[in-house]
């Protein structure tokens, strides 16, 4: 008799744990519900956003999450165009991401958006790589406190020439200079995105704490320029160019005339975006420097550039 009630005991505890593991299980999934667009999401629900953004064989991704109210109705704007997404109208052979977006809505649930092989991202996700969220926490600069800077390493493009200094005028202009155009800078599509030279700021055993460009058109580097000899070396003329690669779709222009290299210099953009109509390669005369490569937007093609292609 005794026997048959311990074995009743120890069903029901038994029965009582599937129970309530099962229970848990169901709380668990109904705090995270995935979607793509079937469940709908109100900005005045929202707590929190996380943004996940990466290539489809990328091992890690940019995990980035944002908690300024004012950004949330840029996600809700870009997930209808994410929506309406068809990979097969954009058949350009370039980089394509997957992007993720994790609604945290303040009644503790959360809906997931997953999107695969977007292009170009640019269109879509211009607004948030912009915000200072974004920017805060990827890039070094903003995590970094000025007093760790301890030496700056000025390079030009080229190679043509390099200088370490652990001056301290220099040391601070350099941090004021990147932190002002970081917080400033557009992520696609610059006024001028001439690159003169790279800036790396370092610590005291010459490691890189963070990097970022000289511009051709930002005028906070001017009174350096003007002041310190070795910043005029940094800068690079037709003569050091070999050549220069136009390309358009596949018509492929080599240009070594260096009135017309001088113009390719002083009007190309550095990088690409979706605009981009003319592709250009900067091969230097030394062969062991590396090439530069820019583009012209549609609108923005010198005419002397525009009749090679004709």
């Amino acid at each position: 008799m005794k026997k048959s009630t311990s074995t009743s005991t120890s069903t029901l505890i038994l029965a009582l744990a599937s129970t309530l593991a099962l229970t848990l299980i169901l709380i668990m999934l109904s705090q995270v519900i995935v979607a793509c667009g079937t469940i709908e999401v109100k900005q005045e629900d929202i707590q929190s956003v996380t943004l996940t953004v990466g290539g489809p064989e990328q091992e890690e991704h940019t995990v980035v999450e944002f908690r300024d109210t004012d950004t949330f109705e840029h996600f809700l704007t870009i997930e209808k165009q994410l929506d309406r997404y068809k990979p097969k109208d954009h058949i350009i052979k370039t980089w394509k991401l997957d992007v993720k977006f994790e609604y945290h809505l303040t009644n503790g649930e959360t809906v997931i958006r997953e999107y695969k092989g977007i292009r170009p991202v640019d269109e879509f996700l211009k607004d948030l790589y912009n915000s200072q969220e974004y920017k805060e926490q990827t890039i070094p600069l903003f995590k970094l406190d000025k007093g760790e800077v301890k030496k700056v390493k000025f390079d030009s493009p080229l190679n043509k020439y390099e200088f370490t200094t652990d001056d301290s005028v220099l040391i601070n202009s350099a941090y004021e200079n990147l932190l002002q155009y970081y917080q400033e800078h557009d992520y696609f599509g610059g006024e001028d995105d001439y690159l003169i030279a790279r800036v790396e700021l370092l610590s005291s055993a010459g490691d890189k704490l963070a990097e970022g460009p000289i511009l051709r058109g930002d005028r906070n580097w001017v009174p350096l320029f003007n002041s310190h000899y070795k910043f005029r070396k940094l800068k690079y003329w037709a003569k050091d160019i070999a050549e220069v690669q136009l390309k358009q779709v596949d018509h492929l222009i080599k240009v070594t005339e260096p009135q017309l290299i001088q113009e390719i210099l002083d009007t190309y953009k550095d990088g690409h975006t979706s605009k981009s109509l003319v592709s250009v390669e900067i091969i230097p005369q030394d062969s062991s420097a590396r090439h530069l490569f820019g583009s012209y937007e549609k609108d923005n093609v010198p005419e002397a550039i525009d009749k090679l292609f004709l």
